[in-house]
């Protein structure tokens, strides 16, 4: 069974060269371009990775992860984060442990 990726970032650019990178490498890949889309879908398919924009339309990457991480189901799926942000506190709050 190939692995699966979750997608969840609004930048078609970047969500095409991503996908484009890890087809090449017989890699499912599904996309979400909002957070609540991202939440759904990884309910759905349990994904291998999630890789996660923080700022999203509907609600920051923060927030997606937090969802994520509060459903058991998605225990073993790994969230990479991806930013444009330079400022360390910002993504160093990605690394935060999550609520139990």
């Amino acid at each position: 069974m190939p692995k699966q990726v979750l997608i969840i970032e609004d930048s078609i650019t970047d969500v095409s060269i991503m996908r484009d990178l890890l087809e090449k490498e017989n890699i499912a890949v599904e996309v979400a371009m909002t957070g609540a889309e991202g939440v759904a879908k990884a309910k759905q398919i349990k994904p291998d990775l999630i890789i996660l924009d923080i700022m999203l339309p509907d609600m920051n990457g923060y927030e997606v992860c937090k969802l994520i991480r509060a459903n058991s189901d998605l225990n073993n799926s790994i969230v990479v984060v991806v930013s444009v942000k330079e400022n360390v506190p910002d993504i160093a709050m990605a690394f935060l442990p999550r609520e139990v």
